[in-house]
């Protein structure tokens, strides 16, 4: 079954909404830690968005130009600035569930998720994987980013 790019990114994205949704029930349930927003993700789900319409333009771009896979060198590395920063949230999300599932901070209904868990990290690398191989051609990009900082 061949899977298109439209689809496997929005399976990644879903993919780490999840994480998302799990933060701020916690926030707006007053169960998350204050360490947590000091890793900056308070403003995360608004850059998030900016950072996906960003690439969704980009993108459309790319594809309008006739260029299909990203094949130019300024294109190809603009998308995976793009994905890449957006991608640094993701880990940012995770990496917060699963700290606070390590020091057992986490409420019950977090613990029985499969949240922030390795098969979990598992299961959205390979929705990454599949997307960077659709539009890069390979499995991996993260090395090839020149990551876009707030």
């Amino acid at each position: 079954m061949t899977v298109s790019f439209a689809d496997a990114l929005q399976a990644e994205r879903s993919h780490s909404d999840s994480w998302w949704l799990a933060l701020s029930q916690l926030r707006s349930d007053g169960q998350l830690p204050r360490w947590v927003d000091g890793l900056g993700t308070t403003g995360d789900l608004h850059l998030a968005r900016e950072l996906r319409l960003r690439f969704d333009i980009a993108l459309r771009d790319q594809l309008a130009l006739g260029k299909g896979r990203a094949s130019d060198d300024a294109g190809r590395q603009m998308l995976v600035d793009l994905i890449e920063t957006e991608r640094t949230l993701y880990l940012r999300w995770w990496e917060a569930l699963r700290r606070l599932r390590r020091q057992k901070s986490a409420p019950q209904w977090v613990m029985d998720q499969s949240l922030s868990r390795g098969p979990d990290w598992d299961r959205f690398d390979e929705k990454r994987s599949q997307v960077n191989m659709i539009m890069f051609g390979v499995t991996t990009v993260r090395g090839q980013s020149g990551e876009i900082t707030r």
